[in-house]
């Protein structure tokens, strides 16, 4: 297997992520104090919204620059309600603020190109399973 993310124990509950294919970053994960962790960095959730959210924002910025159209702020905000996720699939709802002069057409493309284009909510919407192999010793 060769993985694209690794994780490994710091102390607790928090953790470090290695990207080996993307060079030499590195992120601390975290639990807030309340929730048992130290509090040192984002939760596994936050990381998995900010994914979803820069990926959304990168396609809109390539996009606005092909067709040429500055934007002044461009703001992605992600929420879901995970209070009970045994009640079937979960809605994650994303609000895209986009400071730029943009005819209808050219907002009606963008929005196209963003659907297209963003690889993560791709894989967000089609997972349904998950496969955890355990490997001891």
């Amino acid at each position: 297997m060769k993985p694209d993310t690794i994780v490994k124990q710091i102390q607790g509950a928090t953790l470090e992520a290695t990207f080996p294919l993307a060079g030499k970053f590195s992120y601390i994960i975290d639990e807030p104090v309340e929730d048992g962790g130290n509090g040192k960095g984002p939760c596994p959730v936050e990381l998995l919204y900010a994914a979803l959210a820069s990926c959304k924002a990168e396609v809109t910025q390539a996009y606005l620059e092909k067709i040429q159209v500055p934007a002044d702020k461009i703001e992605i905000a992600v929420e879901a309600d995970t209070a009970d996720l045994a009640q079937g699939p979960l809605k994650i709802k994303v609000e895209a603020k986009i400071h730029a002069e943009l005819s209808d057409e050219q907002k009606k493309r963008l929005e196209a190109a963003v659907s297209r284009g963003c690889t993560v909510a791709k894989i967000l919407e089609r997972v349904n399973e998950i496969e955890t192999d355990f490997i001891y010793g």
